[in-house]
């Protein structure tokens, strides 16, 4: 096999990756306070290996209300939503 560092031809070094998020937070005051929440957010990252793809994406969305309709008593609810995409590498 010679000299060859065969670990630095099937592997990157370092990689690159980005993450992004958005959100918007609030409330209202009154009779009835209301709280609520939106939140995004974008992932990207890039894998290791040279020689093929092998990277993943996630996309998120993020909401939650709180309504407070008595001095004791608070309703939230959340919802969570992601989507993962996964580029596995191609082996033959």
């Amino acid at each position: 096999m010679g000299s060859n560092n065969f670990n630095d031809y099937f592997f990157s070094k370092s990689n690159f990756s980005h993450y992004q998020n958005l959100a918007f937070s609030g409330s209202s005051t009154g009779k009835m306070p209301i709280t609520y929440l939106l939140s995004a957010d974008y992932t990207k990252e890039n894998g290791l290996i040279k020689i093929t793809k092998n990277d993943w994406t996630r996309s998120g969305f993020r909401g939650n209300i709180g309504i407070s309709p008595l001095s004791w008593l608070k309703i939230e609810d959340n919802m969570t939503i992601y989507q993962l995409k996964k580029i596995y590498p191609l082996i033959m």
